[in-house]
């Protein structure tokens, strides 16, 4: 999904990314952002709106787990909402 979400973000021309939930929203918002400055060297802006208590709305860090099964972290200042 990730991988799906970055590429629709990437052609659909938008300039923030907004997530909307807990931990995993916010996180996988964190991963699009990284994979986009992966691929174009630019920080796509993110809001982070918690709907539970969490802290992913708060640290740079971010993990997912990739379609092969395999868990993911990132971490960077640019990606805290």
């Amino acid at each position: 999904l990730i991988k799906d979400a970055t590429t629709i973000m990437s052609k659909s021309g938008c300039d923030i990314l907004v997530s909307v939930g807990g931990g995993s929203p916010i996180d996988s918002a964190k991963a699009i952002a990284h994979s986009i400055h992966k691929e174009t060297g630019k920080w796509i802006p993110s809001i982070a709106i918690p709907t539970t208590l969490s802290v992913a709305e708060t640290t740079q860090n971010a993990g997912f787990t990739t379609e092969e099964g395999h868990k993911i972290a990132v971490s960077d200042p640019e990606q805290v909402p």
